[in-house]
């Protein structure tokens, strides 16, 4: 399949060179004048371009996967059409292709194993391989060098979406085609069934397998026995090639590469859960806090009471205990009288002057005046009928209580003066 000449331009985009080619086309490196930024091209195939279906769906998932908005995800700016041949615009990734790490030669011991870098790179490529597969779209080429890792903020990025949409075509069977992708393409892909899910998980666990061994996976098998080695045999438990990778997670990559897909996990977020799990268990996820620090996160929720509003029940406590006792007091002293006094017994008087302190409204300052004397026309003068006393409460030391009486010697209210 033959590459697309290399334009000087794309539409507004200037091609600055080429980043590299493949079975779609050629991916082109461009700078953007009206944003003022670098890009990546890929401009279809020339013999592709001819196939209308191949072409639809092309513009069809470009727009899909321009939707979705996940990190871990490139991201597609624009699309567009020259000469007759389509292109699609991507972000330029700063990082490193994750098949860096692997060779296809041969090694005397696979390299130091690093549980939180393995977290680190495949739970979120799991999650963006749920975003995916959410949307009802499939990756079908998910293999290391569609990864990019060292991405500064994101981390792996989930890159080259080309052959999901050319999947299907007669044209793509080509042996070049098919061996390009056939060391991470599932055995069921390659009995001829529909590309699903399922054949993305089983490429990521064909990158987790490469990630912990440093070697390419089945690169010493030579391609007459690679299709027939891919459809019969399972592979070996990772613990063997990779003593040093813990067994949670190495049982995690020996199920995405099962032979059969009802063996491998049902969907893509059943593997994230799955990672996330086993972060956990080697004491890599994230920590649950204390009994302690829960309680103290708790309390620093629970809205705060100002300090008026706190003082004033036990104010009006002691205002309260304060006035039966000076009533009582009142009481034994005016004994001699021959009226009855109005305590003795209910009076309709009484029992409308009587009022407990009511405390201030929340937010407003503190009322001192009674509210019982707004209603009572011989409310006694300053120094007839009133005590003025100091709470000795340890709390509430320095607040005076008043006391009013009525012409009859009733008692009409407490209430406290601030000082």
């Amino acid at each position: 399949m033959s590459e697309p000449a290399v334009p000087s331009s794309l539409g507004r985009y200037r091609v600055l060179g080429t980043i590299g080619s493949g079975g779609m086309g050629v991916v082109l490196r461009a700078f953007d004048p009206k944003l003022a930024r670098e890009v990546a091209v890929k401009l279809l195939a020339r013999e592709l371009a001819q196939q209308p279906e191949t072409v639809q769906r092309l513009r069809r998932e470009a727009v899909a996967i321009a939707r979705l908005s996940h990190p871990n995800i490139v991201r597609v700016f624009d699309s567009g059409e020259q000469d007759g041949i389509p292109f699609y615009v991507m972000e330029l990734l700063a990082g490193v292709g994750l098949d860096v790490r692997a060779s296809r030669e041969p090694v005397a011991a696979p390299p130091g194993f690093d549980s939180k870098e393995f977290l680190a790179l495949f739970t979120p490529l799991a999650d963006a391989l749920a975003a995916v597969h959410e949307a009802k779209l499939v990756h079908r080429d998910v293999k290391p060098s569609n990864v990019m890792t060292g991405v500064p903020e994101r981390g792996p990025v989930l890159t080259d979406f080309g052959i999901a949409w050319i999947e299907g075509r007669e044209g793509l069977t080509q042996a070049g085609m098919v061996m390009g992708t056939a060391l991470y393409m599932s055995p069921e892909r390659m009995r001829g069934r529909p590309a699903d899910a399922m054949g993305d998980l089983y490429g990521l666990g064909q990158c987790m397998i490469e990630f912990a061994t440093g070697r390419v996976v089945c690169s010493e098998v030579p391609r007459s026995e690679l299709m027939r080695r891919r459809l019969t045999a399972e592979p070996p438990p990772l613990t063997t090639l990779a003593p040093e990778m813990p067994p949670v997670l190495a049982a995690i990559a020996d199920r995405c590469s099962r032979l059969l897909p009802s063996d491998r996990f049902g969907s893509a977020r059943e593997l994230h859960a799955a990672l996330k799990r086993a972060a956990t268990d080697l004491g890599l996820g994230p920590r649950a806090p204390s009994a302690r620090v829960s309680q103290q996160r708790e309390l620093s929720r629970a809205p705060e009471i100002p300090p008026g509003r706190r003082r004033f029940p036990a104010i009006a406590a002691a205002a309260a205990l304060l006035a039966v006792a000076v009533l009582l007091a009142w009481m034994r002293a005016d004994s001699g009288r021959a009226e009855r006094s109005p305590w003795s017994g209910p009076t309709a008087d009484a029992s409308r002057s009587a009022k407990p302190p009511s405390g201030p409204p929340v937010g407003r300052p503190r009322e001192t005046r009674p509210v019982a004397n707004q209603a009572i026309r011989d409310a006694p003068q300053p120094g007839r009928g009133v005590q003025s006393v100091t709470l000795t409460s340890a709390s509430e030391q320095g607040h005076r209580v008043g006391l009013a009486a009525s012409g009859t010697g009733s008692l009409l209210a407490a209430w406290v003066e601030p000082d």
